[in-house]
């Protein structure tokens, strides 16, 4: 329900993408933010007024992270369950840490499993917050943290290939190579079309000097995305001048 003590925000603030260390959610920025916001019924469907400064200092601000918006913003926001908070400074990895060992104490209905036998909008609404927060958790470069919420998602959602790919950059991060590519190949099982996931197969592939898979890979992509990301172009020169090297390696079955 309606809390007062707080701004429920439907949608991320935009001109927030404009924090940087430099200025970050200053208060002419909320300013800014809530006398637009206020004004669209879309946006604001409780109809709340217009706050004043003193209550845009006393009431948090919170937010969802938005997945395809500015990377930035995440170092002014920090996790209240679901949603996010929207500070004028920046949070410490320290403070996110702490305040999830205390959400995880207090709320433990947030990290629960599906049994089964829930609804598909309920396993869609699971499976979006916490996709959201792993993204969230990626992006601040918390992977551990990051990889615990994208398994809880993918459990909600299994075959949904955004999170799978995400989840497969998260074992990446963290040298877990074998669960990154077992992840990658379930994203392409899914959604065999999805763009970007044999992109980063192909690169572990290549690090793992197994050449003529990265290839078949690049080759593939490229013909998925009708030849329109040059770095594909680059990256098979890349893969063919080291398979030229090592041949056995490349032929390696």
């Amino acid at each position: 329900g309606f809390r007062p003590d707080v701004f429920p925000v439907y949608g991320m603030p935009m001109n927030a993408q404009d924090a940087n260390p430099g200025t970050g959610w200053t208060m002419d920025k909320q300013r800014e933010f809530f006398n637009v916001y206020m004004k669209k019924s879309n946006l604001n469907p409780l109809n709340q007024p217009t706050p004043s400064d003193s209550d845009i200092v006393n009431r948090p601000l919170l937010t969802e992270f938005t997945i395809d918006k500015d990377p930035k913003i995440a170092k002014y926001m920090i996790p209240r369950g679901y949603l996010f908070e929207l500070r004028t400074t920046e949070v410490t990895d320290q403070e996110i840490i702490e305040g999830e060992n205390a959400l995880r104490k207090s709320h433990t209905e947030l990290y629960e499993m599906p049994s089964g036998s829930e609804s598909r909008l309920e396993r869609e609404a699971y499976a979006s917050a916490h996709l959201r927060r792993g993204w969230y958790f990626f992006t601040r470069n918390l992977n551990e943290i990051a990889l615990d919420e994208l398994k809880i998602a993918a459990a909600w959602a299994p075959q949904n290939p955004q999170l799978l790919f995400l989840l497969g950059c998260t074992y990446d991060n963290l040298k877990q190579y074998d669960k990154a590519e077992e992840t990658y190949l379930s994203c392409i099982q899914a959604v065999p079309t999805y763009a970007g996931v044999r992109q980063n197969l192909a690169l572990l592939y290549f690090y793992a000097k197994e050449f003529s898979r990265a290839e078949g890979l690049i080759k593939k992509e490229t013909e998925l995305t009708r030849n329109q990301n040059p770095l594909l172009k680059e990256l098979l020169v890349k893969i063919q001048q080291e398979a030229a090297k090592n041949p056995a390696t490349f032929n390696k079955p």
